[in-house]
C-alpha cells in the first residue's frame, strides 16, 4: 500500500480497538482487588483502628460519668432496699422519733460498713469473696457466669 495505506494504518493505532477474553476480564479484576488490599486495606485499617480508638475513649468517658452521676443514686437504691425487706418481710418496726431500733442500727451499721469497704485497697470484689469464705452468702444475678466469688 502506497501512502493512503500508511495513513489508514497510523489512524488505526490512534484508535485502536482491543478485545478482551472474559477470562482476561477477570483476571484483571483479581488483580485490581489484590492490590487493593495490598495498598489501600492498611489504610484504611489504620483509619479505622483510630476511629474506634476515639469511640471506645468517648464510650468510656460517657459510662464512667454516668457512674458517677448514678453511683449514689445505686447506692440508696441498695440500702434502702435491704431496709424495707427487714421491715416488710421480717417485721421490724421503722425508724419513728429517734428511737434506736434494730432498724436504725442495721442502717447505721450498713453505711460504716459501707465507708470501711471502700476506703479498703482491695474493694467491693474482695469484699464479696471474703463474705462467701466467711458465711457462704453470695449474690449472683440469674444468668450472669462472671460471678465475683
Amino acid at each position: 500500500m502506497g501512502k493512503k495505506g500508511d495513513l489508514l494504518r497510523a489512524m488505526k493505532k490512534q484508535k485502536a480497538e482491543y478485545t478482551f477474553t472474559g477470562e482476561q476480564l477477570e483476571q484483571h479484576d483479581r488483580q485490581v482487588v489484590q492490590d487493593y488490599f495490598k495498598n489501600a486495606m492498611p489504610m484504611v485499617r489504620k483509619m479505622a483502628d483510630e476511629e474506634d480508638a476515639k469511640r471506645f475513649d468517648e464510650m468510656s468517658k460517657r459510662i464512667d460519668n454516668l457512674w458517677i452521676d448514678n453511683s449514689a443514686a445505686l447506692l440508696s437504691y441498695a440500702m434502702a432496699l435491704s431496709c424495707r425487706v427487714l421491715i416488710e418481710h421480717f417485721g421490724w418496726k421503722p425508724i419513728r422519733n429517734r428511737h434506736r431500733t434494730n432498724t436504725s442500727r442495721y442502717a447505721e451499721a450498713l453505711v460504716q460498713e459501707y465507708d470501711r469497704v471502700t476506703a479498703g485497697k482491695e474493694g467491693m470484689k474482695a469484699y464479696a469473696k471474703e463474705t462467701k469464705a466467711l458465711y457462704n452468702l453470695s449474690f449472683v444475678a440469674e444468668g450472669d457466669e462472671n460471678e465475683w466469688n
